[in-house]
């Protein structure tokens, strides 16, 4: 099995991440086993950056302290995703670099599900108490009917980072 890191300079480069994505779906599509994972560094510096967050590193590697982890969370999750989505949208299922876009998409989306049935929800659960709960759904149900229904969608990008960043 290979694992491959999409990241650094590949993020930033449509055309350079699509040259590696249509490299990566090939060995897929010759039968090669490959587990595609991203990162997200710079987006995650940047938000902090905007929240005013101090990056904290030791030896080379970030220091991810709650504040951290909730910035790194909604980067990565959520705008990294997101971007990946918004590219998928855009192609067709028989285009070569569909299957590995997809495959990056469904292994983080099962990984934050995992993340937040497991470790998340038992949390906010025990916290807040049911009451707080439900008048969280009605505010999410009520938020939706304004949720861009596609993520090509003009105001796509700009609605999730602020309800990142909010």
């Amino acid at each position: 099995m290979n694992v491959i890191k999409l990241g650094g300079s590949l993020l930033d480069d449509p055309a350079r991440r699509a040259e590696a994505l249509g490299a990566i779906a090939a060995q897929w599509n010759a039968g090669k086993e490959i587990v595609l994972v991203h990162g997200g560094g710079k987006h995650v510096d940047a938000n902090l950056k905007r929240l005013g967050i101090p990056k904290r590193t030791y030896a080379g590697l970030r220091i991810t302290d709650d504040a951290t982890l909730d910035v790194v969370v909604a980067t990565l999750a959520g705008s990294v995703n997101k971007m990946l989505v918004a590219e998928l949208s855009g192609m067709k299922p028989y285009d070569e670099r569909f299957n590995a876009k997809m495959t990056v998409l469904i292994e983080n989306v099962e990984h934050h599900m995992d993340e937040e049935e497991n470790e998340w929800f038992p949390q906010v659960r025990e916290s807040l108490g049911r009451k707080p709960l439900q008048e969280i759904g009605s505010d999410l149900v009520r938020a939706r009917e304004q949720a861009p229904t596609s993520p090509t969608q003009p105001s796509a990008v700009a609605k999730a980072l602020k309800a990142v960043l909010e």
